[in-house]
Protein backbone atom coordinates (compact mmCIF):
# COMPACT_ATOMS: atom_id res chain seq x y z
CA UNK A 1 0.00 0.00 0.00
CA UNK A 2 1.49 3.42 -1.32
CA UNK A 3 0.38 6.29 0.97
CA UNK A 4 1.77 9.94 -0.64
CA UNK A 5 2.22 12.32 2.01
CA UNK A 6 2.30 15.94 0.90
CA UNK A 7 3.09 19.60 2.97
CA UNK A 8 2.85 23.41 2.35
CA UNK A 9 0.33 23.17 -0.82
CA UNK A 10 0.35 27.20 -0.46
CA UNK A 11 -2.39 28.19 -3.00
CA UNK A 12 -2.99 31.30 -3.34
CA UNK A 13 0.80 32.29 -2.95
CA UNK A 14 2.17 33.94 -6.63
CA UNK A 15 5.75 34.49 -7.05
CA UNK A 16 8.15 33.22 -9.18
CA UNK A 17 6.53 29.78 -9.18
CA UNK A 18 2.37 30.13 -8.57
CA UNK A 19 1.17 27.62 -6.07
CA UNK A 20 -1.59 26.13 -7.71
CA UNK A 21 0.05 25.57 -10.67
CA UNK A 22 2.89 23.43 -8.44
CA UNK A 23 0.13 21.23 -6.41
CA UNK A 24 -1.87 20.53 -9.78
CA UNK A 25 1.54 19.45 -11.41
CA UNK A 26 1.70 17.03 -8.16
CA UNK A 27 -1.13 15.86 -8.70
CA UNK A 28 -0.83 15.03 -12.19
CA UNK A 29 2.88 13.07 -11.25
CA UNK A 30 0.40 11.16 -8.80
CA UNK A 31 -2.05 10.36 -11.16
CA UNK A 32 0.47 9.38 -14.29
CA UNK A 33 3.17 7.60 -12.72
CA UNK A 34 2.43 6.50 -8.51
CA UNK A 35 -1.13 5.78 -7.91
CA UNK A 36 -1.04 5.95 -4.44
CA UNK A 37 -3.78 4.54 -2.38
CA UNK A 38 -4.14 7.62 -0.05
CA UNK A 39 -2.74 11.22 0.35
CA UNK A 40 -2.06 13.21 2.90
CA UNK A 41 -1.67 16.79 3.16
CA UNK A 42 0.37 18.08 6.05
CA UNK A 43 -1.16 21.80 6.81
CA UNK A 44 -0.30 25.08 5.04
CA UNK A 45 -2.94 23.78 2.41
CA UNK A 46 -3.93 27.49 1.33
CA UNK A 47 -1.39 30.72 1.98
CA UNK A 48 -3.95 32.96 4.14
CA UNK A 49 -7.28 30.94 4.67
CA UNK A 50 -9.14 32.48 2.55
CA UNK A 51 -12.44 30.90 0.98
CA UNK A 52 -11.04 31.76 -2.48
CA UNK A 53 -8.21 29.91 -1.64
CA UNK A 54 -9.81 27.11 -0.17
CA UNK A 55 -11.90 26.93 -3.49
CA UNK A 56 -9.20 26.75 -5.77
CA UNK A 57 -6.91 23.76 -3.51
CA UNK A 58 -10.25 22.26 -3.46
CA UNK A 59 -10.58 22.28 -7.33
CA UNK A 60 -7.11 21.22 -8.09
CA UNK A 61 -7.68 18.28 -5.57
CA UNK A 62 -10.27 17.37 -7.46
CA UNK A 63 -8.60 16.56 -10.46
CA UNK A 64 -6.58 13.19 -8.45
CA UNK A 65 -7.27 9.96 -9.28
CA UNK A 66 -7.47 9.01 -5.44
CA UNK A 67 -10.87 9.46 -3.91
CA UNK A 68 -11.76 11.88 -1.78
CA UNK A 69 -12.57 9.73 1.21
CA UNK A 70 -8.69 9.16 0.80
CA UNK A 71 -7.66 12.30 1.40
CA UNK A 72 -6.70 13.24 4.76
CA UNK A 73 -5.48 17.04 5.66
CA UNK A 74 -4.68 18.93 8.89
CA UNK A 75 -4.56 22.56 8.88
CA UNK A 76 -1.27 24.58 9.46
CA UNK A 77 -0.05 27.76 10.56
CA UNK A 78 -0.90 29.64 7.37
CA UNK A 79 -4.55 28.30 7.07
CA UNK A 80 -5.14 29.75 10.11
CA UNK A 81 -3.16 32.86 10.34
CA UNK A 82 -5.05 35.54 8.72
CA UNK A 83 -7.29 36.07 11.54
CA UNK A 84 -6.79 33.19 14.24
CA UNK A 85 -9.70 31.92 12.73
CA UNK A 86 -10.13 27.58 12.50
CA UNK A 87 -13.83 28.07 11.34
CA UNK A 88 -13.21 28.24 7.55
CA UNK A 89 -10.91 25.07 7.48
CA UNK A 90 -13.60 23.20 9.49
CA UNK A 91 -16.42 24.56 7.10
CA UNK A 92 -14.13 23.71 3.58
CA UNK A 93 -12.13 20.89 4.82
CA UNK A 94 -12.50 18.70 7.86
CA UNK A 95 -12.22 18.90 11.32
CA UNK A 96 -9.36 19.87 13.49
CA UNK A 97 -8.61 16.04 14.52
CA UNK A 98 -9.41 13.06 13.44
CA UNK A 99 -8.18 9.62 12.54
CA UNK A 100 -8.44 6.83 9.97
CA UNK A 101 -7.57 3.08 10.41
CA UNK A 102 -6.63 0.55 7.83
CA UNK A 103 -5.70 -3.33 8.63
CA UNK A 104 -3.37 -2.13 11.89
CA UNK A 105 -2.59 1.26 11.18
CA UNK A 106 -3.58 4.05 13.11
CA UNK A 107 -3.30 7.65 11.56
CA UNK A 108 -4.09 10.47 13.87
CA UNK A 109 -4.34 13.84 12.10
CA UNK A 110 -4.25 16.67 14.72
CA UNK A 111 -3.91 20.60 13.13
CA UNK A 112 -2.48 23.90 14.49
CA UNK A 113 -4.96 25.80 16.98
CA UNK A 114 -2.36 28.10 17.47
CA UNK A 115 -3.97 31.16 16.13
CA UNK A 116 -2.50 33.75 14.70
CA UNK A 117 1.23 33.28 15.17
CA UNK A 118 4.13 30.21 13.63
CA UNK A 119 4.50 27.96 16.36
CA UNK A 120 1.95 25.07 16.28
CA UNK A 121 -0.48 23.94 19.21
CA UNK A 122 -2.60 21.06 20.16
CA UNK A 123 -5.60 21.81 22.00
CA UNK A 124 -6.53 19.83 25.12
CA UNK A 125 -9.52 17.71 23.08
CA UNK A 126 -7.06 16.77 20.78
CA UNK A 127 -4.72 15.75 23.21
CA UNK A 128 -7.59 13.90 25.23
CA UNK A 129 -8.84 12.16 21.06
CA UNK A 130 -4.88 11.14 20.82
CA UNK A 131 -4.07 9.97 24.23
CA UNK A 132 -7.22 7.54 24.20
CA UNK A 133 -6.54 6.11 20.93
CA UNK A 134 -3.18 5.59 21.65
CA UNK A 135 -4.10 3.94 24.90
CA UNK A 136 -6.76 1.65 23.57
CA UNK A 137 -4.51 0.30 20.53
CA UNK A 138 -1.66 -0.90 22.05
CA UNK A 139 -1.15 -3.38 19.58
CA UNK A 140 -1.94 -1.03 16.89
CA UNK A 141 0.84 0.82 14.63
CA UNK A 142 0.34 4.67 15.32
CA UNK A 143 1.20 7.34 13.33
CA UNK A 144 1.05 11.37 14.69
CA UNK A 145 0.15 13.57 11.39
CA UNK A 146 0.84 17.50 12.96
CA UNK A 147 1.91 20.32 10.49
CA UNK A 148 4.42 21.48 13.11
CA UNK A 149 7.45 19.11 13.90
CA UNK A 150 8.39 17.76 18.05
CA UNK A 151 11.24 20.10 18.63
CA UNK A 152 14.98 18.90 18.58
CA UNK A 153 13.91 16.41 15.78
CA UNK A 154 13.66 17.10 12.39
CA UNK A 155 16.20 20.29 10.60
CA UNK A 156 14.94 23.33 12.05
CA UNK A 157 12.92 22.40 14.69
CA UNK A 158 14.97 24.30 17.15
CA UNK A 159 14.68 27.73 15.71
CA UNK A 160 12.64 29.38 17.58
CA UNK A 161 8.61 29.35 16.15
CA UNK A 162 9.35 26.28 13.59
CA UNK A 163 8.04 23.56 16.51
CA UNK A 164 5.78 23.16 18.72
CA UNK A 165 4.73 25.55 21.37
CA UNK A 166 6.42 24.30 24.60
CA UNK A 167 3.27 22.93 26.08
CA UNK A 168 1.92 20.83 23.24
CA UNK A 169 5.51 19.94 22.81
CA UNK A 170 6.17 18.61 26.49
CA UNK A 171 3.07 16.67 26.04
CA UNK A 172 4.04 15.14 22.55
CA UNK A 173 7.44 14.00 23.70
CA UNK A 174 6.12 12.15 27.06
CA UNK A 175 3.31 10.61 25.03
CA UNK A 176 5.95 9.21 22.50
CA UNK A 177 8.22 7.99 25.38
CA UNK A 178 5.69 6.29 27.28
CA UNK A 179 3.95 4.88 24.49
CA UNK A 180 5.59 2.27 21.95
CA UNK A 181 2.88 1.35 19.62
CA UNK A 182 3.55 5.29 18.40
CA UNK A 183 5.64 4.28 15.15
CA UNK A 184 6.17 8.07 13.70
CA UNK A 185 5.22 11.55 13.78
CA UNK A 186 4.99 13.06 10.12
CA UNK A 187 5.10 17.18 10.17
CA UNK A 188 5.22 19.65 7.12
CA UNK A 189 6.44 23.24 8.06
CA UNK A 190 9.82 23.09 7.89
CA UNK A 191 11.24 23.34 3.82
CA UNK A 192 13.84 21.01 4.31
CA UNK A 193 15.31 19.24 1.08
CA UNK A 194 17.35 16.65 0.57
CA UNK A 195 20.05 16.49 3.96
CA UNK A 196 18.34 13.62 4.71
CA UNK A 197 21.81 12.59 6.64
CA UNK A 198 23.15 16.05 7.37
CA UNK A 199 22.99 19.34 9.75
CA UNK A 200 19.31 19.37 8.90
CA UNK A 201 18.27 16.10 8.60
CA UNK A 202 14.70 15.34 7.11
CA UNK A 203 14.31 11.85 9.27
CA UNK A 204 15.38 10.91 12.72
CA UNK A 205 14.95 8.45 15.44
CA UNK A 206 14.25 9.72 18.49
CA UNK A 207 12.67 9.14 21.87
CA UNK A 208 11.63 5.38 20.81
CA UNK A 209 9.57 7.00 17.05
CA UNK A 210 10.48 8.28 13.71
CA UNK A 211 10.28 11.64 12.60
CA UNK A 212 9.82 12.58 9.47
CA UNK A 213 8.95 15.91 7.90
CA UNK A 214 7.74 15.69 4.30
CA UNK A 215 8.55 19.15 2.93
CA UNK A 216 6.56 21.26 0.79
CA UNK A 217 4.86 21.03 -2.37
CA UNK A 218 5.31 25.09 -3.24
CA UNK A 219 8.34 27.07 -2.90
CA UNK A 220 9.38 30.51 -4.32
CA UNK A 221 11.86 33.61 -3.47
CA UNK A 222 10.31 33.34 0.20
CA UNK A 223 10.23 29.90 0.50
CA UNK A 224 13.24 27.90 0.39
CA UNK A 225 14.39 29.84 -2.33
CA UNK A 226 14.62 27.70 -5.72
CA UNK A 227 14.58 23.56 -3.94
CA UNK A 228 12.18 21.85 -5.77
CA UNK A 229 8.59 20.61 -5.47
CA UNK A 230 8.69 17.95 -3.12
CA UNK A 231 7.15 14.98 -1.12
CA UNK A 232 7.30 11.37 0.64
CA UNK A 233 6.41 7.95 -0.22
CA UNK A 234 5.15 5.70 2.69
CA UNK A 235 4.84 1.66 1.38
CA UNK A 236 3.99 -0.51 3.49
CA UNK A 237 3.69 -4.30 2.88
CA UNK A 238 1.63 -7.13 5.03
CA UNK A 239 3.73 -9.43 6.75
CA UNK A 240 6.73 -6.98 7.21
CA UNK A 241 7.66 -4.26 10.01
CA UNK A 242 9.87 -2.44 7.18
CA UNK A 243 8.22 1.09 6.05
CA UNK A 244 10.21 2.25 2.53
CA UNK A 245 9.63 6.18 2.92
CA UNK A 246 11.11 7.79 -1.10
CA UNK A 247 11.42 11.27 -1.80
CA UNK A 248 10.32 12.30 -4.77
CA UNK A 249 10.51 15.39 -6.87
CA UNK A 250 7.64 16.17 -8.89
CA UNK A 251 9.32 18.65 -11.25
CA UNK A 252 11.06 16.27 -12.50
CA UNK A 253 8.75 13.59 -11.95
CA UNK A 254 11.40 11.29 -10.66
CA UNK A 255 12.43 9.76 -7.40
CA UNK A 256 15.67 10.55 -5.52
CA UNK A 257 16.90 7.43 -5.31
CA UNK A 258 20.11 8.49 -2.84
CA UNK A 259 16.94 9.66 -0.34
CA UNK A 260 15.45 6.25 -0.13
CA UNK A 261 15.36 4.63 3.27
CA UNK A 262 13.76 2.28 5.40
CA UNK A 263 12.61 2.28 9.59
CA UNK A 264 10.82 -0.66 11.34
CA UNK A 265 7.37 -0.41 13.11
CA UNK A 266 6.36 -1.68 16.16
CA UNK A 267 4.20 -4.50 14.86
CA UNK A 268 4.21 -6.33 11.50
CA UNK A 269 1.72 -4.63 9.19
CA UNK A 270 -1.40 -6.47 8.80
CA UNK A 271 -4.91 -5.92 6.56
CA UNK A 272 -3.47 -3.31 4.29
CA UNK A 273 -4.69 -3.43 0.45
CA UNK A 274 -2.28 -5.17 -2.15
CA UNK A 275 -0.75 -3.51 -4.68
CA UNK A 276 -2.17 -4.68 -7.88
CA UNK A 277 0.53 -6.74 -10.39
CA UNK A 278 0.42 -4.95 -13.71
CA UNK A 279 -1.84 -5.86 -16.16
CA UNK A 280 -0.18 -8.96 -18.70
CA UNK A 281 0.64 -7.18 -22.29
CA UNK A 282 -1.80 -8.12 -24.92
CA UNK A 283 -0.13 -10.25 -27.90
CA UNK A 284 0.31 -7.55 -31.07
CA UNK A 285 -2.37 -7.76 -33.34
CA UNK A 286 0.31 -8.16 -36.28
CA UNK A 287 1.18 -11.22 -34.73
CA UNK A 288 -1.61 -12.90 -34.42
CA UNK A 289 -2.39 -12.21 -38.21
CA UNK A 290 0.98 -13.50 -39.31
CA UNK A 291 0.23 -16.87 -37.64
CA UNK A 292 -3.13 -17.27 -38.93
CA UNK A 293 -2.13 -16.46 -42.24
CA UNK A 294 0.86 -18.92 -42.32
CA UNK A 295 -1.08 -21.67 -40.09
CA UNK A 296 -3.86 -21.08 -43.51
CA UNK A 297 -1.58 -21.24 -46.16
CA UNK A 298 -0.09 -25.16 -44.09
CA UNK A 299 -3.75 -26.12 -44.28
CA UNK A 300 -4.20 -25.61 -48.40
CA UNK A 301 -0.96 -27.10 -49.32
CA UNK A 302 -1.47 -30.12 -46.96
CA UNK A 303 -5.32 -30.62 -48.38
CA UNK A 304 -3.76 -29.77 -51.92
CA UNK A 305 -0.95 -32.94 -51.30
CA UNK A 306 -3.70 -34.82 -49.86
CA UNK A 307 -6.26 -34.74 -52.73
CA UNK A 308 -2.67 -35.49 -55.23
CA UNK A 309 -1.98 -38.60 -53.29
CA UNK A 310 -5.84 -39.87 -53.80
CA UNK A 311 -5.60 -39.32 -57.79
CA UNK A 312 -2.34 -40.92 -57.33
CA UNK A 313 -3.62 -44.40 -55.94
CA UNK A 314 -6.49 -43.99 -58.13
CA UNK A 315 -4.66 -44.10 -61.62
CA UNK A 316 -2.44 -46.71 -60.19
Amino acid sequence: MKIQVLSDTHVGLSGAKVASELFLNAIEDMNENIKPYAIFVLGDLTNDGMLSQYSEYKNIRSRSIVPLERWHEVAGNHDVDYDGDINRFNAQIGPTYHSWSIGNLIFIFLSDESGVGISGRIGSSARTFTENIVQNNPDKNIFICHHHPVVGTVGYSTTAGYGLESDSDSWAKNLIQNNPNIAAWLCGHIHVGVRGDGSYPWHVNKYGAEFINVSKVTYNSTLSGTTPSISRLLQFRNGSKTVVVKFRNHEKREWVEEEEYTFELPFEVEGVPEEEAPPTPAPEVTDLTWITGATLSIIILAEFLRILHRERIRKS
